[in-house]
């Protein structure tokens, strides 16, 4: 269904700069003032330079160059802002020692950097690699939908990088956890996107993530016993949206937290079913890898 703001009458009051703007004009200037804002954060020093050529050395095809940067991002540079718990990249004595960032280089050194401090790192190995990166601002649909007609920057906060390849732009989002490269969250799929530029912003459409890359698939061996009753294994595998959500249902769970959720799910379905052996696989390893994740049980 659509989002709830979507649906329920609501009333919003804001303080803005009154600058006599119409809507289109608006968003242009947005645009504008976006890239004038983060040109200089996401500008490549020496460091990132030789960074981004290592990186891609020996891979051809843009798309796994982008794949590998992203990659880079996701698993060698601890996100300060991900919460304690079993998903942390960090102790709590780690984060303390990690001073601010003033470039994707200073995150680089650090091997560490908040959300948009990661951002900015992949936008410049972008850049270093031959690419042409912009900051770009995208819905989020989960929220509720954008209506350019209103004239709000607050409507669309949230920040992704946006990548040329070919004739197109392609939104990388290497923060949020469990995507895939190219991969961004549900919520920001097929939206129309600000992308910056020195002259004036623009609008482009967010990518929706291939439908056999996002999938369910269930598989079972039973054994048909003399009494009527069933024998066998089952194995569950989820990719995707579906295997993200997930992940993020599962991985804070321990071994035994996990087996006693799943058994209560799946015999809350089939109330005589007796399981053992149960199994996650992946649970915590980012979906970037796209190996199946999911339970096998018997």
């Amino acid at each position: 269904m659509p989002p709830e703001d979507q649906l329920r009458a609501w009333m919003l009051i804001y303080y803005e700069q009154d600058r006599k703007l119409d809507a289109d004009k608006y968003w242009k200037e947005t645009g504008k003032d976006d890239f004038a804002r983060y040109k200089p954060l996401i500008a490549a020093d020496g460091l990132v330079k030789r960074t981004a050529a290592e990186l891609v050395s020996g891979v051809d095809k843009p798309e796994e160059k982008l794949v590998a940067l992203d990659l880079f991002c996701r698993t060698k540079i601890a996100n300060v802002d991900q919460a304690i718990g079993a998903q942390s990249q960090l102790t709590a004595e780690q984060r303390r020692a990690i001073k601010e960032n003033h470039s994707p280089g200073d995150t680089l050194k650090q091997k560490a950097g908040h959300g948009m401090d990661i951002d900015y790192l992949f936008a410049a190995l972008a850049s270093a690699a031959g690419f042409e990166a912009r900051m770009a601002r995208v819905p989020d649909r989960g929220d509720t939908f954008l209506d350019r007609r209103r004239p709000v920057a607050a409507f669309i906060e949230n920040f992704s990088v946006a990548v040329k390849l070919g004739d197109k732009w392609v939104f990388y989002d290497p923060v949020s956890r469990f995507l895939e490269p190219g991969m961004l969250r549900w919520q920001e799929e097929g939206q129309q996107a600000l992308i910056s530029d020195p002259k004036e912003g623009f609008w482009a459409p967010s990518q929706h993530l291939e439908p056999d890359r996002s999938d369910r698939k269930h598989r079972a061996r039973f054994k048909l016993l003399a009494d009527g009753s069933l024998v066998g294994s089952v194995e569950y595998s989820y990719t995707g949206h579906p295997g993200r959500e997930h992940k993020f249902e599962y991985s804070e769970m321990t071994a035994a937290e996990q087996e006693e959720s799943w058994k209560k799910s799946l015999q809350g379905r089939l109330s005589s079913a007796e399981i053992s052996g149960l199994e996650m696989l992946n649970i915590r390893v980012s979906a970037e890898t796209r190996s199946p994740g999911g339970p096998r049980s018997s």
